[in-house]
C-alpha cells in the first residue's frame, strides 16, 4: 500500500490496558499488532472519549520523549528515502503520541510508518539506557586513530545496541578522549618535515609501503591521506582535548577533532601550530572568543593533567594507538569491561558492543 500525501499519528500502547483497549486498523493490523490512528486527506479514524482519556492519562513524561525520538526517526527515514518531512507539535490528543507530516509528491511505502510504530513500542515499554562508557586513548598526529574515530562512529551507527533509530537500543555511549604521545621528542617550538621524519624512522621503502596501504585503508571511510606538511608535539592538542573535555564533554572533544584531523592529514597543516588549534577551539565552542583560545595556548593550564594522562597510558600498559577501553554497568552489578586496540573495523567494534549487551542483559535476569 502506497499514499502520496498523508499525516501519519502513532499512539504509544497503552501496557496497562488489555488488548480490548488498544486501537487498531485493519489495514495494517496484519503488519503490527499494535495501535495507531491513521488519517488521509479522506479518511480520519476518531477515537472514542474513554480512549481518549486513557491516552491522556498516560505516563506523560515518558510518552514526550517517546514523540520526540519517533519524529526525528520519520524525518531521518524521510530525508533517506529523498522525501521532505515537517515533524508537528503534538496536539492535546496526541501529547502521547509521535506525529508526522508529510507533504510530498513522491510515493511514500507505508513501511516508514511500521518502522516507527515498531520504534513506538519498544519506547513505550523501555528503561532508561544504560551509559557505554568508552575510553579513546589517542594521539592527534596518529593515521590510526582517525580512522579508528571514523569507525567508531561507523559501528556506533551499526550496533543495534547504540544506533538512535533502533528499536533493540541499549546504551547511549559517552565517549572520552585520552591523551597518549607517539613521540614524546618532538619539539613544541618548531615544526619538522613530516615526510622526513617518517623516512628518518621507518627508512625509505617501508615509508613509501606505509603511506600507499594509509591511503588505500583512509579511501575506506573518507578519509584522504596526505603525507606532505610538518610535524610537531601534540601537547597543545591534548590540553585543548582536556579542555574541551571540561567545557562540553565528549561532543565537544569530538567537534574539535574533526577539525584538528583533517586539518593535519589531508590538508597538511601544522599539529602544534597555536594559531590554528585556538581557531579550532573556538569554532568547536570551547572557548566563546577566538581571544579566549589564544589566552589558554599561551598558558600552561592542564598541562599537568595531560602529562599525568600520558603516565597513566603507560602505567595500563598501552603502547599503541588508538586503544577503546568499553564499560557498561547495570547498577548493583559488576561492570561489563572490553577492551580492544587498534583502529578496528565498524563490523568488529560492534560485534563487541553486542557481547557487552550480552552479558549486561544476562546480569539482569540474574
Amino acid at each position: 500500500m502506497e499514499l502520496t500525501s498523508l499525516s501519519l499519528l502513532i499512539c504509544a500502547p497503552l501496557p496497562s490496558k488489555p488488548l480490548s483497549h488498544r486501537l487498531s486498523l485493519h489495514t495494517i493490523k496484519p503488519l503490527f499488532n499494535e495501535p495507531f490512528l491513521l488519517r488521509t486527506a479522506k479518511t480520519w479514524t476518531s477515537l472514542a472519549t474513554t480512549r481518549r482519556k486513557a491516552l491522556w492519562e498516560m505516563h506523560m513524561q515518558h510518552q514526550e520523549k517517546a514523540s520526540a525520538q519517533i519524529g526525528n526517526l520519520v524525518a531521518g527515514d524521510f530525508q533517506q528515502q529523498g522525501l521532505k518531512a515537517r515533524i508537528g507539535k503534538p496536539t492535546p490528543l496526541a501529547s502521547t503520541i509521535a506525529r508526522a507530516q508529510v507533504r510530498t509528491s513522491s510515493k511514500l511505502n507505508l513501511s516508514l510508518a511500521c518502522k516507527a510504530l515498531q520504534y513506538s513500542r519498544n519506547m513505550a515499554n523501555s528503561t532508561p539506557l544504560l551509559p557505554l562508557k568508552i575510553d579513546v586513548t589517542s594521539d592527534t598526529i596518529c593515521p590510526f586513530c582517525f580512522l579508528g574515530l571514523r569507525k567508531l562512529e561507523k559501528a556506533l551507527e551499526l550496533s543495534p545496541y547504540t544506533s538512535p533509530s533502533s528499536a533493540s537500543r541499549l546504551f547511549n555511549p559517552e565517549i572520552q578522549y585520552l591523551p597518549y604521545q607517539l613521540d614524546p621528542t618532538l619539539p613544541e617550538d618548531r615544526a619538522l618535515s613530516k615526510k622526513e621524519m617518517y623516512t628518518k624512522k621507518f627508512g625509505a621503502a617501508r615509508f613509501d609501503a606505509m603511506e600507499k596501504m594509509m591511503v588505500e585503508r583512509g579511501k575506506e571511510v573518507g578519509i584522504n591521506f596526505i603525507y606532505g606538511g610538518t610535524v610537531r608535539s601534540t601537547m597543545l592538542s591534548h590540553r585543548l582535548l582536556a579542555k574541551a573535555h571540561q567545557v562540553g564533554g565528549w561532543k565537544a572533544q569530538l567537534a574539535f577533532l574533526n577539525l584538528v584531523f583533517p586539518y593535519y592529514f589531508e590538508k597538511q597543516g601544522d599539529p602544534g601550530d597555536a594559531e590554528a588549534l585556538a581557531m579550532f577551539a573556538h569554532q568547536a565552542s570551547i572557548f566563546s572568543s577566538k581571544s579566549e583560545a589564544d589566552a589558554f595556548c599561551k598558558s600552561d593550564e592542564l598541562t599537568d593533567e595531560v602529562r599525568k594522562g600520558f603516565v597513566r597510558a603507560r602505567r595500563a600498559g598501552i603502547t599503541g594507538v588508538p586503544n577503546f577501553e568499553m564499560t557498561a554497568q547495570r547498577e548493583g552489578n559488576v561492570p561489563v569491561v572490553a577492551e580492544v586496540p587498534g583502529a578496528q573495523d565498524p563490523e568488529t567494534l560492534a560485534a563487541i558492543i553486542k557481547q557487552i549487551a550480552q552479558k549486561v542483559q544476562a546480569q539482569s535476569h540474574t
